[in-house]
């Protein structure tokens, strides 16, 4: 995967020349091609695995590169944007190089950017921070970097960060600049940090806030995002010689796949249980619309080879238990550049973070409350208070939880609360799948193209819920998409706005109906199983990690107590989420606290990975 690092001394201050030789040194393996610049008061380093140019290799061509200015200034760059005309890239360094206006960049990117005559580097996210970038500041310097692991080697100390632990493990995810590290920041999109020496200040550019406007009639809304939809996912095909797409039996790969100009030139893939819907409907689909399509089945043993390597890709702030992508990765690779990726679409479109009952809400501490229930279980949060010692009737989790959203404000609450889920749920969790995939491939994501962005924005969120608005915009602007049963529904989107209810409410009703009596109704819809396969196939390698005097004698859990869950588990209840966050945590001590090698770099689709169906 390529990326960057750009570290920045205090003025007269010095770069420490062994801290940047290892950062450098594990920056190295990442990319087969690496480029350092020493400007004197900062250095730059720039990585990627093709030649770069014209060149592919599974990255966008200037990802990873170095662009010098006519002024002097040097840009380094991850990423690729995108306009009608196909790629715009070389425009977008220009305006990121000259401090234009970086909100009106359409695609996915993260730049640094140093000034000699100044003696400044300036730090940019994309809107969405699409590629995370990590910050250090040390004595006397600043570090900043798309991987991890390249920024780590400048921290005074690696040691894990409780409060951030506490949340990973009610949650599985971090909030807003924490990573599991102390010490180590998160930038947020749509931000830039200006460095004059070690000294900085940041500015917002752009920030994802709903602003609905109600003059915008549901049949306009339906028709304007039909087409600036398709508009998307047309410049991104001219864009990028060979796409593919991941596709599931959902609705937001199928709309993307559909959407192409030529999708018989995309490949699909697939992979879930034996016999699952998303399997047979995205099959179905690929066979419509023409697109090759290869489906592999789970092999569970083939994951905890590559869980160093996931831990590594997602700056250890995702479980292990959902890196599903990764034994898959690299076959993708072979058969493309460029993947289109549903990234959250049925949540932005199609209203996942709209219940009605939140719309009532008139505070945000309500909604705080709410919201804290719906991310955990009651059954789990117990468990993490005995790990984690917490004691009284608030976690340090919760707390940070509704600090965070206690702060936010919109229109309405309900707006706040979607803005805020968008950059933390979506852009710090969600993305890390994007992540585990960018280390073989790089990604564009078709439903956070600027155009579909900033007209969904001003739309309605009644309008979105239950995907009634999704449903209208899937139907009118890709037809064949609504001919295949949806995954969550079992009938075809084409049957309706109210069919697909009655389905949605006819599922519940019978899952809640069958576990009283000790049935699986609808078994075919999951899709894979990771509780299941930490009782069976994961079940040593987790237990190696999270029972281990290691993980015990560095203080950060209560050793009896992760022994009594994991029983706990083996026994039937779902502690996945736990299970799963502790294996990334310990697998991050030992690579950034005990400084271990343990990146396995053959991430290939190994034999044995699962049996080709299609």
């Amino acid at each position: 995967m390529s990326g960057w690092l750009a570290v920045i001394a205090a003025r007269g201050g010095l770069i420490d020349p062994s801290a940047w030789s290892r950062a450098v040194g594990r920056a190295a393996p990442i990319g087969e091609r690496l480029t350092e610049r020493d400007f004197g008061a900062a250095r730059m380093a720039v990585w990627r695995r093709g030649p770069g140019g014209d060149g592919w290799a599974g990255e966008f061509p200037r990802s990873g590169t170095l662009t010098r200015a006519d002024d002097g200034s040097t840009t380094a760059w991850v990423g690729q944007c995108v306009e009608d005309s196909g790629d715009a890239t070389d425009a977008a360094i220009a305006v990121v190089s000259a401090g234009g206006d970086l909100g009106s960049l359409n695609g996915a990117f993260a730049a640094a950017v140093w000034s000699s005559s100044a003696g400044r580097l300036r730090v940019c996210t994309d809107r969405h921070a699409h590629y995370p970038v990590y910050i250090v500041r040390g004595r006397g310097i600043v570090a900043a970097g798309t991987e991890l692991r390249a920024v780590t080697p400048f921290l005074d100390e690696a040691r894990i960060d409780r409060d951030a632990l506490d949340l990973f493990l009610r949650i599985g995810e971090t909030l807003e600049r924490r990573t599991i590290l102390s010490g180590v920041g998160f930038m947020p999109g749509g931000t830039v940090l200006e460095l004059d020496g070690a000294a900085g200040r940041e500015r917002e550019y752009w920030r994802f806030r709903n602003a609905p406007d109600r003059s915008i009639s549901f049949r306009d809304a339906t028709e304007e995002l039909a087409r600036r939809l398709t508009r998307s996912v047309r410049r991104m095909e001219r864009a990028c010689p060979r796409l593919g797409v991941p596709l599931s039996g959902g609705l937001d790969s199928r709309l993307i796949l559909g959407l192409c100009e030529h999708p018989n030139r995309v490949p699909s893939f697939t992979w879930g249980l034996p016999g699952c819907r998303d399997l047979a409907y995205a099959e179905r689909f690929a066979r419509l619309v023409g697109s090759p399509h290869t489906a592999r089945e789970w092999n569970p043993a083939a994951f905890p080879p590559l869980w160093a390597e996931g831990v590594a890709r997602t700056g250890g702030c995702f479980g292990v238990h959902e890196m599903f992508v990764l034994p898959f990765a690299s076959m993708v690779a072979r058969a493309c550049d460029v993947t289109l990726n549903g990234l959250a679409g049925d949540v932005f479109l199609g209203g996942n973070f709209l219940k009605r009952s939140w719309f009532a809400a008139e505070s945000m501490s309500r909604l705080a409350d709410a919201t804290w229930s719906w991310r955990t279980g009651a059954g789990a949060e117990g468990w993490v208070d005995r790990m984690t010692r917490s004691s009284g009737p608030r976690s340090r989790g919760r707390s940070l939880w509704s600090a965070s959203l206690e702060g936010r404000a919109g229109p309405r609450p309900i707006e706040a609360l979607n803005d805020w889920l968008f950059e933390n749920r979506i852009f710090r969790y969600t993305n890390c799948g994007t992540m585990l995939l960018r280390g073989d491939v790089e990604s564009h994501a078709p439903f956070w193209d600027r155009d579909v962005v900033d007209f969904l924005l001003r739309v309605p969120l009644e309008y979105r819920v239950r995907h009634r608005l999704y449903l209208a915009v899937l139907n009118r602007a890709c037809p064949t998409a609504g001919r295949v049963a949806w995954q969550r529904t079992g009938i075809p989107p084409s049957w309706g706005f109210v069919a697909s209810l009655g389905a949605q409410a006819y599922h519940k009703f019978a899952g809640v109906a069958g576990r009283r009596v000790g049935l699986r109704p609808f078994a075919s819809m999951a899709v894979a199983d990771p509780a299941g396969w930490f009782r069976g196939p994961w079940r040593e390698a987790a237990r190696r990690l999270v029972l281990s005097e290691r993980l015990a004698d560095r203080g950060i859990i209560d050793h009896d107590a992760v022994r009594a869950a994991f029983d706990a588990h083996q026994s039937g209840e779902d502690l996945t989420r736990q299970i799963g966050v502790l294996v990334a945590v310990e697998l991050l001590c030992r690579a950034e606290i005990d400084r271990e090698v343990l990146l396995a770099r053959d991430t290939a689709d190994r034999p044995g990975a699962g049996a080709t169906l299609t």
